[in-house]
């Protein structure tokens, strides 16, 4: 299976006001190692990163790296597509950056996006459509399989 990681699963790697999520996201990290699934990032995911203070980027940028990622491009058809979600209200205009997520992880044929983004992707009507079907936990990553079925 092909798993897009969104910005938010190794943000709350470091993420000691939310323990409970933490150590989920440790325990994915875990699971990655013994996989078999192909993982993918994107350089939004490392321009999100980029903005980061420097200490909390480093261990960012290492933890990236451990999941021996596949770079995705961000694309000129990407960046139309997302535009698409926003305008048609998928996802909020304030969460662009998101909607390129997911417009980069369907244009790619991603099955699957890893994301802890649940306030607004988790809860986002329209990206039923955008996606096919959203499984949401509230003690694990919002998970979204990408195909229509």
């Amino acid at each position: 299976m092909k798993l897009y990681i969104e910005t938010t699963v190794p943000n709350f790697l470091f993420a000691d006001d939310a323990p409970e999520k933490k150590a989920i996201t440790e325990l994915f990290y875990e699971w990655v190692k013994i996989s078999p699934d192909t993982f993918y990032i994107s350089g939004l995911v490392l321009a999100e990163i980029s903005r980061a203070q420097p200490a909390l980027r480093t261990k960012l940028l290492d933890a990236v790296e451990r999941l021996e990622a596949e770079m995705l491009d961000i694309t000129d058809q990407a960046e139309r597509l997302a535009g698409r979600y926003v305008a048609d209200g998928a996802i909020p205009s304030r969460y662009a950056d998101d909607a390129l997520h997911v417009a980069i992880a369907v244009l790619n044929h991603v099955d699957v996006v890893v994301t802890w983004n649940m306030k607004h992707l988790g809860i986002c009507a329209g990206l039923k459509i955008l996606t096919g079907q959203i499984w949401r936990w509230d003690s694990a990553p919002f998970v979204s399989t990408l195909r229509k079925k």
